[in-house]
């Protein structure tokens, strides 16, 4: 790069700097609406609260008892990952829970179908090496411990009831689940981060684009008044 091409580009720092110099206002404003939006977003968006239960399966259920159980359910089940959760996704153990819970009262759905679906909708069955995790999310804390203990309680009742498995209890609780004290959504900081981030655009190109449309618009009004002018 030359000599004159530094003095180019630095007149064309220079003449930038300005031009956003010149805005600032704006620029402003538009940073403390978003700010206003996120936090407005922050304090009326719906608190999501969850809690996460471990525990332990048995590595090993008998072939005529997972039989017996692929014979109850439509899923086709293959070992105790899969045995588990189709338990804790059928709908019997669904209407046990949300029966045990009254969660009528909490979810305002008079109909059992209804209560299954908000429980399959945020009930997350997951495994991390040996140990499996069961969460639950809710915007009631007492419910996210509560939940996840009740399906564990229902699955050896269910277990217990049908002889799926040898064992009379199914599940073994490592980690109970605690009543989570600060919720998970929204996540504040990320939605200032957002908010920050796409005033910091609309900041740095409005400007530029405002300043390019005005000359367009400068420059059709000088070719149609010269074109008016040699009529």
């Amino acid at each position: 790069m030359n000599s004159d091409n530094i003095i180019e580009y630095n007149l064309d720092i220079i003449r930038l700097v300005k031009i956003y110099l010149s805005y600032k206002w704006f620029i402003l404003s538009v940073f403390l609406i978003a700010i206003a939006i996120a936090f407005f977003y922050n304090k009326t968006a719906v608190r999501e609260y969850s809690a996460t239960v471990s525990f332990y399966l048995p590595t090993e259920v008998s072939e005529g008892s997972v039989n017996s159980y692929m014979r109850l359910l439509p899923t086709q089940s293959s070992g105790i990952d899969q045995l588990f959760e189709d338990l804790v996704f059928s709908r019997r153990l669904l209407v046990m829970v949300s029966t045990d819970l009254n969660l009528k009262k909490w979810y305002h759905t008079p109909t059992n179908d209804g209560l299954t679906g908000v429980l399959k909708g945020h009930l997350e069955f997951s495994k991390k090496n040996a140990i499996y995790l069961l969460t639950f999310s809710s915007p009631y804390p007492i419910l996210c411990q509560q939940v996840p203990l009740k399906v564990l309680e229902a699955v050896d009742v269910l277990n217990m009831e049908l002889e799926l498995t040898p064992k009379r209890q199914l599940t073994r609780i490592i980690d109970p689940p605690q009543i989570p004290s600060s919720p998970y959504k929204p996540n504040t900081r990320f939605t200032y981060v957002v908010a920050c981030v796409f005033a910091a655009i609309i900041s740095l190109l409005f400007p530029l684009v405002y300043i390019y449309i005005k000359k367009l618009l400068t420059v059709f009004r000088a070719n149609a008044k010269i074109h008016h002018n040699k009529r």
